[in-house]
């Protein structure tokens, strides 16, 4: 019995020898590709990530492009105020030495008139020193007397009119003079505060610059950081299709991948088949002075978008400007992009394996769409090249 039993388990144990390998490999091939969809999904979620951040970014430098237009238009009003000041400084300055030159005038007037009245009183001394009462007491008779006295009131009142005149003169030119210099002194305190205030505006704006400058190196950062991640996401999506492809060349035939029906398809024998029953509206090319990376074709909303070919789906979801979109990897480096679906018109997620000419969405009119059509891109690496030259 035991001579029996020996060959048995020498047999069994061939057996598991035999077979544990390919037990093995199956299921390193699907840790393989486990492991590469996770890395898949947490590159999109980096991505998610950059795009907020490059989207705070670039709120934050609108925010403060709009305060620096609002500096410059405080600045410029601040310079026109200083110009309006200059200017009457200016015209101020010219009315002070006009004022100066006429006081200059009034004092030679002045001068004048006291040298007149000094050269009488002088004459008067030397001429015996005779006063208005000896003069008075002089007269021969009382005609004399009434006639004298005249002429002593009328030089008495030439004297008072000349004093008075003087002091109105002098009273005048200060009062004109110092009028003048209040008002340029008031002018130069409103210069130098519209010069205080035009530094302060003046660094303020240096400021914004220097923050608004310093977002911009790292929104540039950040799209550098965005592109290595993509790129990096493309060869990991890239691998991920190789190893399912590999995985399904040794599964049977029959085994099918989930998604939705792709009866309507009908393929045309391409590289890569027409992602959509519908009419090509626009090819790729320079378009309104941009760079059209794919061509649209338009359908109807809820027509059938069916995968150009074999791969994994590399995204699926929100993108701004293509409302969505979903990204399929290919292998050797070559995906698709489908893009203006609405949410609830896409079938299918990241991760998953598609077949050709299986439906992955439906015409959608989301983004900056002009009307219901699919755009459809074809990428060699990270560069979009014609889809017309895998499209039969």
């Amino acid at each position: 019995m035991k001579k029996k039993l020996l060959p048995l388990a020498a047999a069994t144990t061939l057996m598991v020898s035999l077979t544990a390998p390919s037990w093995t490999a199956a299921g390193s091939v699907n840790d393989d590709i486990k492991e590469l969809r996770q890395n898949v999904k947490e590159k999109q979620e980096r991505q998610k990530e950059l795009k907020q951040q490059l989207k705070q970014n670039e709120r934050k430098q609108e925010s403060i492009q709009s305060e620096l237009d609002q500096l410059e238009e405080s600045l410029e009003e601040t310079r026109e105020k200083i110009r309006q000041l200059n200017d009457d400084i200016a015209k101020t300055e010219a009315e002070l030495e006009e004022a100066r030159q006429k006081l200059k005038e009034a004092e030679a007037r002045v001068q004048k008139r006291d040298k007149l009245f000094k050269e009488r009183v002088r004459l008067m001394y030397e001429n015996g020193q005779v006063s208005y009462l000896e003069v008075l007491l002089g007269a021969e008779n009382f005609s004399d007397f009434l006639a004298r006295f005249e002429s002593i009131q009328t030089i008495m009142k030439q004297d008072k009119d000349l004093l008075e005149e003087q002091k109105r003169d002098r009273d005048l030119i200060a009062k004109a003079k110092q009028t003048i210099e209040s008002s340029l002194a008031k002018l130069n305190t409103l210069r130098a505060e519209a010069e205080e205030q035009r530094e302060l505006l003046a660094q303020k704006q240096k400021e914004k610059e220097t923050a608004l400058a310093s977002l911009k190196r790292e929104h540039a950062e950040l799209e550098e950081i965005s592109e290595k991640e993509a790129q990096r996401e493309r060869e990991l999506a890239a691998q991920l299709a190789a190893k399912v492809e590999a995985q399904q060349r040794q599964q049977s035939p029959s085994s099918g991948v989930g998604g939705g029906s792709g009866a309507a398809f009908r393929d045309s024998g391409g590289t890569l088949a027409w992602p959509v029953n519908g009419r090509l509206s626009s090819p790729y090319g320079p378009r309104n002075g941009r760079m059209h990376k794919g061509i649209d074709i338009a359908a109807p909303v809820g027509t059938p978008i069916y995968a150009a070919a074999d791969g994994v789906v590399t995204a699926a979801g929100p993108s701004s400007g293509y409302g969505n979109r979903i990204m399929i990897a290919h292998g050797n480096g070559l995906s698709t992009l489908y893009a203006h679906m609405y949410a609830d018109g896409i079938l299918v997620s990241p991760g998953q394996s598609v077949k050709r000419g299986q439906q992955i969405a439906k015409v959608g009119n989301a983004g900056r769409s002009t009307g219901p059509h699919l755009h459809f891109e074809v990428l060699k690496g990270s560069t979009a090249v014609n889809p017309m030259n895998y499209l039969k």
